[in-house]
């Protein structure tokens, strides 16, 4: 019994990052592939992070519109594609890169793995005292994660802004990525709503 949960687990835990690289394609098949690079680059120059370590790619099943993954590949989805074909700003691509390599600069997503790893060895330790209460690591794990995800955004928001740009330009491309998005809510939200962030930033970013 032990050793099934321990697989069910750890299946979990892995299914989610091999299920957004399935579909990835390299960013030169990407018409806007220049903006992103520059953008990456100009970023990462300013900011003394080293950008040989990013990739780009383009993936039609990218979750959200512009992720990083624990494998350091910025990953553009359609939807983000879309809102740029339609009405783009260089300075939207500019401010949403600054944020995903602020989640790699604060090493965010090593954080919220180990916090992940740590929820889910407590709740198969648990399980060697009450048997099957590992099972509870399937609701708690994404709570634990979600928590720390809401966080970090916030984080990566004001370092995104003390990176690259100004906080009225960030606050613009916020506004234009949750236009017309059903927006997350409640305790499994990975992403704060858009009042939170825009507020976080007034207080925290001069």
């Amino acid at each position: 019994m032990k050793r099934k949960v321990l697989v069910i687990v750890l299946c979990l835990m892995f299914s989610a990052c091999a299920a957004n690289q399935k579909q990835a394609i390299l960013l030169d098949d990407f018409p806007e592939r220049a903006i992103f690079l520059k953008a990456v680059n100009d970023i990462g120059q300013a900011n003394d992070i080293d950008t040989s370590k990013i990739s780009l790619f383009y993936s039609s099943g990218a979750p959200y519109s512009i992720i990083l993954t624990a494998d350091n590949q910025i990953l553009v989805g359609p939807s983000f594609v879309q809102k740029y074909w339609v009405n783009g700003n260089p300075d939207y691509v500019y401010c949403f890169v600054a944020h995903e390599l602020a989640h790699y600069k604060l090493g965010h997503i090593g954080k919220r793995q180990a916090a992940s790893y740590l929820t889910t060895a407590l709740m198969l330790g648990l399980n060697m005292i009450v048997p099957g209460a590992g099972l509870i690591n399937l609701a708690v794990n994404p709570l634990v994660t979600s928590g720390f995800s809401r966080s970090q955004e916030l984080d990566a928001d004001q370092e995104a802004v003390r990176m690259w740009g100004t906080k009225e330009k960030y606050v613009k491309a916020l506004q234009w990525i949750y236009e017309g998005i059903n927006q997350q809510t409640g305790i499994m939200a990975t992403h704060p709503p858009l009042d939170e962030r825009i507020d976080n930033l007034k207080r925290a970013v001069q």
